[in-house]
């Protein structure tokens, strides 16, 4: 890997490291609302911020080259 690469990957590592926590609290909402929804039991405010932390996941991934979520 030349040194510009290195460079690339470390950042992409550093910012990793910083958003995981963000991250995996979007993940966590989304698998919350996924369990109330088979459980027929999805209120409206958990729909909308599920939908609120998805948007947000998608544009968070695309960051670290997830072209798909």
């Amino acid at each position: 890997m030349d040194d510009k690469a290195q460079q690339v990957h470390a950042a992409l590592a550093e910012i990793w490291e910083r958003s995981k926590e963000t991250i995996l609290g979007r993940i966590a909402v989304l698998e919350q609302a996924t369990a109330a929804l088979q459980e027929g039991a999805l209120e409206d405010s958990l729909r909308q911020q599920a939908e609120r932390e998805a948007h947000k996941l998608t544009g968070s991934l695309g960051t670290f080259g997830f072209a798909q979520g």
